[in-house]
């Protein structure tokens, strides 16, 4: 059961850079695989979430075009700008393409629910990959629930996600906790009243949680 000395009652994970490996990386295999330049293809990415006024992933992180035409701006972009075309029509298809789970984190996840914690996923996420993140993961075995930015319509660090997310269990701010790979996500769930651990690493990220949960022992390494 939850331990009595902290009051966390629910632990959020995001998915991308927790529950697989740092984002970076992925987007250097992604680049690698495809013989991409990725300076280009970043600036086409923000191009045209800059033609819509949000930040560089929230086309697809809220719906607002879909994949198929979120990578066509990009590649006409790119092509405009650097006289090179790609088709990133099905961006996901690569994206995910032998992209690992990080186990041990979602092992983890599926002990503190053993423990009593209701445990969620609050991630920024796009609608087309949702059979892929699905398909690596065992989503029922571990989540209560799933909090994703392209079906709710807002997206971290916005303090109306984490008021969803709250309302979703029915919590308090007090009593959640966000783990993310974002400084700014994690920032953003604090301001809400959240408690939040910016994932550096599998050891690192227990060892803080552990510590937020009220247990001491393990905060010092013994598990």
């Amino acid at each position: 059961m939850p331990n009595n000395s902290s009051p966390i009652k629910a632990v959020w994970s995001d998915f991308g850079g927790v529950l697989t490996p740092p984002i970076e990386q992925t987007f250097v295999e992604f680049c690698t695989r495809l013989g991409l330049d990725m300076g280009p293809l970043l600036e086409g990415m923000i191009a045209v979430a800059d033609d819509l006024g949000v930040p560089m992933m929230a086309p697809l992180d809220l719906a607002l075009l879909t994949e198929v035409e979120w990578g066509r701006r990009i590649s006409d972009h790119v092509e405009r700008t650097h006289g090179i075309r790609h088709d990133l029509g099905r961006f996901s298809d690569e994206w995910f393409k032998d992209r690992p789970t990080n186990g041990v984190m979602v092992d983890y996840l599926r002990e503190l629910r053993g423990r009593g914690y209701r445990i969620g996923m609050l991630t920024n996420n796009v609608r087309e990959w949702e059979p892929h993140w699905r398909g690596m993961l065992p989503v029922e075995e571990i989540f209560d629930a799933v909090v994703n930015s392209c079906d709710v319509g807002v997206r971290k660090p916005d303090p109306a996600i984490f008021e969803l997310a709250e309302h979703r269990f029915g919590l308090a701010p007090h009593e959640c906790l966000l783990i993310d790979d974002l400084e700014e996500n994690t920032a953003g769930a604090r301001a809400r009243g959240w408690q939040a651990v910016t994932y550096v690493d599998d050891d690192r990220t227990r060892s803080e949680l552990e510590a937020l949960l009220g247990n001491r022992i393990a905060a010092v390494g013994v598990l």
